[in-house]
C-alpha cells in the first residue's frame, strides 16, 4: 500500500496538506501550527483561556431569520466543524426554534458560522445580516414552501411559511474544507404535511465560498440533493468525506429494498453519482442500513455499517474487498466513528484502522462501555486483526479490542505511535470533555494526565467534532450554560508539559 516510508514525508504533510475524516461526529486532522514539538513531550492538555471568551467561543446572537421577528429560539447545536489552510474555523450546526410562539412543532435549519484562529465569530461570513453576528442559513420552511407551492426555492428564507401543521426539518451530517478552501456541507431534510402517513426525506450537498455564499460554479447554483418524491427512496445522511477534493456522502435509504449507500460528486456530469449500493439483511436486529462512518486511505475507503456490525472495505472505483476479518468483536454493535493512521501524525510501517462502536443486546438495550477495535490495513485486500491492540490478559489472542467507560465518545485520532480518544465523561451529574491516550498495544500511557487520560473540568462540555492543529485539538459541540442549558460552544485545549 505504500509506496515512499511515512516518516520521510511527515514534515511535507505538517507543512502543506489537512486530511478530512469523515464520521458520523466527524474531525479534521492538520498540523497547520506546524508547532508539533511538543506532541514529542507533552504529558498533559489544558483550556486555552486566550481562546474565544477565556477558552470559549460561543454562537453569534441570532433571533432567526430576517423578518422573523417573532421567532423565539429552542437550541442552537454545533455538531462538527472543519478548517481551511488559513486556519480559519467553520462549525456545522442545527437551529431549532418555533416560527411562531404558538406552533406545536419546531422547526429545524441548517447553519454554518465561521470563526478565525482565536475563536472570534466572522461576523461578514453569510447570509445572516442582522445585528449580533454572520452566518449561513439552509431554511427548512422555505424548502418545503417551495416543495408545495411549486416556487422555485433560493434558501433565502422569504418565501413563505406552511401552516403550523406541517413539519419541516433539516438535520445536520457532516462538513468539510478542501485543498481550495470551498466548504461542502452534507444534510439531510424531513418534510411531511397533514395528508401524509409518513413523511420524506431528502439528501443534499452543498457548497459554499468562503464568504458563506452558495457557491454557483458547483452544480450552477450551489447545491445537488436527490429527493425522494422523485427518486422513490427516503435518503437519510449522515456523513461526507473528500477523497482528494471530490467529495463523497454516505447513509442509508428507506424503500421497498433498503440500503447502505455512498454517493460521490462527479464534476463532469455535475451530479452524485451511485458509488456503493449495500443490500439490507433482513436477519439482523436493525431497523434500516446505514453506514453511519466512513474514512478513505490511499486504496480503498473503508465503512462502518449498521447493518451487519462490519466495517466495509471499497476500492476506490467502489468495488467491494475481503472485509470477513474487518467484523466487530461483538454482533449487535453499532459502529460510531472510524480513523485512519495516515490521516494524523502516525508515523509507523503499517495502516492502521480504528473504530469505535457500543454493544446492543435486544435484552438489555445499548450498554455503558464503549469498544475500540483495530485492523491491519496496510493491504486492504486482506486486512488483518491487530490483536497487539489489547489491554486485557484474560482475553485471546484473536481479539484485537479494548473497552472504555465514557459517557460518549466523539473522535479517535492517531498520533506517532499512539492512539487518541476525545469524549465525555460523566462526574456527579455534571459532563466534561475527556482526552485518553492508549499505545498500539490498547495499554494507556500512564504518563499523559492521570492514568493516561485528561479531564478538562473547566467547563461542563461534550465533544461532537474536532480539529487537530498539531499543537491543540479545538473542540466543538454542547456547552452547559445555567440559564439555558446545554447550548452550542467551541473550546480549544493545547498539548502542555
Amino acid at each position: 500500500m505504500k509506496t515512499i516510508n511515512r516518516q520521510s514525508i511527515l514534515l511535507l504533510i505538517l507543512l502543506i496538506a489537512f486530511f478530512v475524516t469523515g464520521c458520523d461526529t466527524g474531525g479534521t486532522d492538520i498540523p497547520e501550527d506546524n508547532d508539533t514539538d511538543i506532541r514529542d513531550s507533552y504529558t498533559t492538555m489544558s483550556l486555552d483561556e486566550t481562546f474565544g471568551e477565556t477558552g470559549l467561543a460561543s454562537p453569534g446572537q441570532w433571533t432567526h431569520v430576517p423578518a422573523k421577528t417573532d421567532s423565539s429560539i429552542e437550541a442552537i447545536e454545533y455538531t462538527n466543524i472543519a478548517t481551511d489552510s488559513q486556519g480559519n474555523i467553520y462549525v456545522l450546526g442545527e437551529y431549532e426554534y418555533k416560527y411562531n410562539s404558538s406552533d406545536t412543532k419546531n422547526t429545524v435549519d441548517i447553519m454554518v458560522a465561521k470563526y478565525d484562529s482565536d475563536g472570534n465569530l466572522d461576523t461578514s461570513f453569510g447570509n445572516y445580516d442582522s445585528t449580533g453576528g454572520g452566518a449561513f442559513f439552509y431554511y427548512a420552511y422555505d424548502y418545503y414552501w417551495d416543495l408545495n407551492s411549486n416556487n422555485t426555492w433560493d434558501g433565502t428564507g422569504t418565501d413563505g411559511y406552511w401552516a403550523d401543521s406541517s413539519l419541516s426539518t433539516f438535520r445536520s451530517s457532516s462538513i468539510a474544507v478542501d485543498s481550495q478552501d470551498r466548504v461542502y456541507v452534507a444534510f439531510s431534510s424531513r418534510y411531511t404535511e397533514p395528508s401524509w402517513s409518513g413523511y420524506n426525506t431528502d439528501a443534499f450537498l452543498i457548497r459554499l465560498t468562503q464568504n458563506g455564499e452558495l457557491d454557483t460554479e458547483f452544480d450552477t447554483d450551489g447545491r445537488e440533493y436527490y429527493s425522494a418524491s422523485t427518486e422513490g427512496y427516503d435518503y437519510t445522511v449522515e456523513g461526507i468525506l473528500l477523497d482528494g477534493d471530490t467529495p463523497i456522502i454516505y447513509g442509508g435509504l428507506s424503500s421497498t429494498s433498503p440500503k447502505a449507500f455512498a454517493m460521490k460528486y462527479d464534476a463532469t456530469v455535475e451530479e452524485l453519482v451511485s458509488l456503493i449500493s449495500q443490500d439490507f439483511d433482513s436477519s439482523n436486529d436493525v431497523d434500516k442500513p446505514s453506514f453511519s462512518c466512513a474514512t478513505v486511505s490511499d486504496d480503498a475507503i473503508f465503512l462502518g455499517n449498521v447493518d451487519n456490525g462490519y466495517v466495509e472495505a471499497y476500492s476506490k472505483t467502489g468495488s467491494e474487498l475481503d472485509t470477513d476479518t474487518l467484523s466487530l468483536p461483538y454482533t449487535g454493535e453499532d459502529p460510531l466513528g472510524i480513523a485512519f493512521s495516515g490521516n494524523g501524525l502516525y508515523t509507523g510501517e503499517s495502516d492502521l484502522l480504528a473504530l469505535y462502536s457500543r454493544v446492543y443486546s435486544s435484552e438489555t438495550g445499548w450498554s455503558d462501555t464503549l469498544n475500540i477495535s483495530m485492523w491491519d490495513v496496510t493491504d486492504p485486500e486482506n486486512p488483518a486483526t491487530y490483536t497487539s491492540f489489547n489491554n486485557d490478559d484474560d482475553v485471546t489472542t484473536e481479539e484485537n479490542y479494548i473497552q472504555i467507560d465514557a459517557y460518549e465518545i466523539a473522535a479517535l485520532t492517531f498520533e506517532a505511535d499512539s492512539l487518541l480518544v476525545i469524549g465525555t465523561t460523566e462526574s456527579d451529574s455534571n459532563t466534561y470533555a475527556h482526552i485518553w491516550k492508549y499505545g498500539l498495544n490498547g495499554e494507556p500511557v500512564t504518563e499523559f494526565g492521570t492514568a493516561g487520560s485528561v479531564a478538562i473540568d473547566d467547563y461542563q462540555f461534550i465533544p461532537k467534532g474536532y480539529i487537530d492543529t498539531g499543537a491543540a485539538l479545538i473542540l466543538t459541540g454542547l456547552e452547559y450554560r445555567n440559564n439555558t442549558g446545554y447550548q452550542a460552544g467551541i473550546m480549544k485545549i493545547d498539548f502542555s508539559e
